[in-house]
């Protein structure tokens, strides 16, 4: 393939990926509480949409890797640390 089809190959799964995340995000907003009766339901519906959009993403990838051999993917999970500082008492310039 030419890189103007690869390129046009990773728009293409970049958008069809947008549309899986967003269609997860709503269908994730339905999801009634665990009390309604339809919840059940609900949840395998949301389940169906993150795999979709898993593969979705995966596709994206292994479109991104063609397009761009030399490219590196990273996995990076964000998390916050906080540290308490506590300073030396210091009493007074006397």
């Amino acid at each position: 393939m030419n890189q103007t089809a690869l390129l046009e190959a990773v728009a293409a799964a970049a958008l069809a990926w947008n549309r899986a995340r967003l269609t997860r995000i709503e269908v994730a907003r339905r999801v009634p509480d665990w009390r309604h009766p339809q919840h059940a339901m609900a949840s395998r519906t949301l389940d169906n949409a993150r795999k979709a959009e898993a593969q979705a993403k995966a596709r994206l990838r292994k479109a991104c890797a063609a397009a761009d051999p030399a490219s590196l993917t990273l996995d990076v999970e964000v998390c916050e640390v906080i540290e308490a500082v506590t300073l030396p008492h210091w009493e007074g310039a006397g």
